[in-house]
């Protein structure tokens, strides 16, 4: 079954029509031409996310579902991570 989308979903769009700054910013924070306060100051402003830092936590979200579709569905990955089952939501051990 496919759930409908929620307000949790990915906005593709916003990390597409940011993707070029997203880029910019990891590669100059890489490169060590941004600093990371600064890089911080762009992605949120007077305590709120800039388009950047909403389009940046957006693309941060394919991965951390990545990682727990990986965590319930796959026991290598698991031994690899040395994941604790004790922190495993119950409805989700034993799969």
């Amino acid at each position: 079954m496919v759930a409908e989308p929620t307000a949790d979903s990915v906005d593709s769009v916003l990390v597409e029509r940011n993707w070029d700054d997203m880029l910019r910013l990891v590669g100059a924070v890489h490169l060590g031409r941004v600093r990371s306060a600064d890089a911080i100051r762009m992605v949120v402003r007077n305590g709120s996310p800039t388009p950047l830092g909403k389009a940046l936590a957006h693309y941060g979200k394919i991965f951390k579902t990545a990682h727990i579709l990986d965590l319930t569905d796959n026991p290598d990955y698991r031994r690899r991570i040395r994941f604790d089952p004790v922190l495993m939501p119950e409805a989700l051990r034993g799969r």
